[in-house]
């Protein structure tokens, strides 16, 4: 199951948390996420009941929101984990084209850039059964299943693998964004091009370019 929503971005040690849950969002910290990133890994964080994380304020603690902070802070800032980010949307693969299209229609908050989405096996599942592009979403037939018009074949990688892997991946296969799936199949987040161009491109030419996307 993916870990509190969060966003990525950089890969400098030691690492910079922004959080989202005591009065602000987490795109409240646009400005000191660029300001930071080019010399740290930045991770803004969603706590649970705020935003796009899952729970409900009330049963939360601060203990609970340092463990959870904590667990999003395991992985190597140089992995897949590290780099992968949880703005991501699922559905299940018994859902409609039509249904489907609707659903992100009524969505109070989404991922600024949606370049996939992600076919889970149930609803309440991460259980990752494939993929399918918005684009080809749209020009589907609308009684179609997400399971009849997605892509079960598809690449992917684990949170332990390093991140230059998981960007060389990216880039040879014109990815705009990749998978990040666990030991049990489920999805944990997700690597995006702007990620692993990050990665990819010089330093010094990294702040001549703005995002690529987004």
């Amino acid at each position: 199951m993916p870990l509190i929503h969060h966003v990525v971005t950089g890969l400098g040690s030691p690492p910079i948390v922004f959080v989202h849950g005591f009065g602000c969002g987490h795109q409240d910290w646009d400005a000191q996420v660029a300001h930071f990133s080019p010399r740290h890994q930045t991770v803004a964080v969603d706590l649970r009941g705020h935003g796009a994380s899952p729970g409900s304020p009330a049963d939360c603690s601060i203990e609970r929101y340092g463990a959870d902070v904590a667990e999003l802070m395991h992985f190597d800032h140089d992995t897949a984990g590290g780099l992968m980010t949880t703005e991501f949307v699922v559905f299940p693969k018994k859902y409609s084209v039509g249904e489907t299209i609707r659903s992100l229609r009524e969505m109070a908050e989404t991922p600024n850039m949606i370049y996939y989405l992600y076919v889970v096996e149930e609803e309440g599942s991460w259980k990752l059964s494939g993929l399918i592009s918005l684009r080809s979403l749209i020009l589907a037939d609308p009684t179609f299943t997400l399971e009849d018009v997605m892509r079960s074949e598809f690449r992917y990688a684990h949170p332990s693998d390093s991140a230059a892997d998981v960007a060389q991946t990216i880039s040879e296969y014109n990815l705009l964004a990749l998978p990040v799936v666990d030991d049990e199949g489920d999805i944990a987040g997700i690597v995006t091009v702007d990620d692993a161009m990050e990665i990819l491109l010089p330093k010094n030419f990294q702040r001549r370019l703005p995002r690529l996307f987004g």
